[in-house]
């Protein structure tokens, strides 16, 4: 059966796909984000006074921007990348985000760090968990069939796009 190549293209685009998920709920909530507004140009957001931490809510920068992380890594993973380049893509994703999709807002010292390295905690254990429970019987009883079409449907899905087999444990 072998274990597919890493597929850094496939990883790219979807991680892409979770920022525009993440654009377009940013978008849908200007009154909720504009709070956070401060420049108009592109050369305030550039220059290094622009860097700072951020003061938002606690469970945005410790729950929300890893859960973010998270996928970001979590994608780069499904697609067979190492630990530490799955990290990278996490904070690309990340830098992103602060610089390009939040144009308007300072970047934050705090989300560039929480949302790559708790993406990564967060994502490492989600693939295991995805991992084993996927890894149930194909013919199992109905809880195997719950877990692996629900929680396990990520590496269900991509094991499909790579051409391989769900595995079967007896």
């Amino acid at each position: 059966q072998g274990h597919a190549d890493p597929d850094y293209l496939r990883a790219a685009v979807e991680g892409s796909v979770l920022l525009g998920f993440g654009f377009i709920w940013y978008l849908s909530k200007p009154d909720f984000n504009a709070k956070d507004w401060e420049f108009d140009t592109l050369a305030q957001k550039v220059s290094p006074s622009a860097i700072r931490f951020d003061n938002n809510m606690f469970t945005t920068n410790m729950l929300e921007h890893p859960i973010s992380g998270g996928g970001y890594y979590g994608f780069a993973r499904l697609n067979h990348i190492g630990i530490p380049t799955s990290l990278a893509y996490s904070f690309v994703g990340s830098t992103i985000w602060e610089y390009m999709f939040e144009w308007r807002e300072k970047v934050s010292i705090n989300d560039m760090i929480m949302t790559p390295f708790g993406g990564m905690i967060i994502g490492e254990s989600m693939l295991k968990m995805v991992e084993y429970v996927s890894s149930g019987p194909a013919r199992g009883k109905w809880p195997h069939q719950v877990a692996r079409h629900t929680l396990g449907l990520p590496t269900t899905l991509h094991r499909w796009l790579d051409g391989r087999p769900a595995e079967d444990h007896p």
